[in-house]
């Protein structure tokens, strides 16, 4: 699932995979992590988690140093709140494979 708005609702739909003992992957903004850590901390409780760029960026628009730049700082916060990325999903799919070398 991508969490790139409504943090609660991917709260919601975590605790119903658990219940039912399925592991879900989550992939969420950084920026959301900032504002609701203890809810992503939640998520990440039962389920893979991954970045999804600080704030839905499209990264084929972005230079690299720009794209470096969002992606460090969102493995950044999510270090800094002690979750655990397992994975990354580039927000709408959008990006070169040059923008896989700077993950």
């Amino acid at each position: 699932m991508d969490v790139e708005k409504d943090v609660h609702a991917g709260l919601k739909f975590s605790r119903i995979l658990a219940k039912h003992n399925l592991k879900g992957e989550f992939y969420i903004c950084g920026y959301l992590v900032e504002k609701f850590p203890y809810e992503v901390k939640e998520i990440a409780k039962h389920h893979t988690i991954g970045g999804h760029g600080y704030f839905h960026e499209n990264f084929a628009k972005l230079s690299a140093a720009e794209q470096e730049r969002l992606i460090k700082k969102t493995i950044s916060i999510f270090k800094k709140n002690n979750i655990n990325i397992e994975g990354w999903r580039f927000p709408g799919l959008n990006f070169e494979n040059k923008n896989l070398n700077i993950l």
